[in-house]
């Protein structure tokens, strides 16, 4: 028998689903365990396994996906962190500001995409002071 589960772990809710090669579903959700996200995944696995009465040796495929992350990013929570890149990943810098929609994100970049400096202001004429800069005197843009 081949068997497939996939979690998603979101912000409140873990949800764990089992598909058989029937195409038949068997499903779960509980309490996301933010602390240790594979405890709530391993939770609905239990679940879904005892209700589907399946061996999880039959497992061959987990499949997982989460916005944590993301969550973590809109939220503003979790650790402060800075993106250093160099001329020619300026694709990287452009979709950051995406993100989140509601201009609520503090984003640091250049318009002209020269180099960022530790204050936060541009750099220009391809200086490499931005690259010699400690995480210590990086400070983001105070929100408005």
């Amino acid at each position: 028998m081949s068997l497939r589960i996939g979690a998603d772990v979101g912000g409140t809710f873990t949800d764990v689903v089992l598909e058989d090669n029937d195409g038949q579903f068997v499903s779960a959700k509980v309490l996301t365990t933010h602390d240790a996200p594979e405890v709530g995944i391993l939770e609905g696995i239990v679940q879904i396994a005892g209700e589907a009465a399946i061996r999880l040796e039959d497992v061959e495929q987990i499949i997982h996906g989460t916005t944590l992350a993301t969550n973590a990013l809109i939220e503003r929570r979790g650790a402060r962190t800075a993106l250093v890149t160099t001329n020619g990943f300026r694709d990287v810098i452009e979709t950051g500001p995406k993100v989140a929609s509601n201009n609520t994100t503090s984003t640091l970049f250049c318009p002209d995409h020269s180099s960022l400096g530790p204050t936060g202001s541009c750099l220009r004429n391809g200086s490499t002071h931005g690259a010699k800069c400690s995480s210590r005197s990086m400070r983001p843009k105070p929100r408005p």
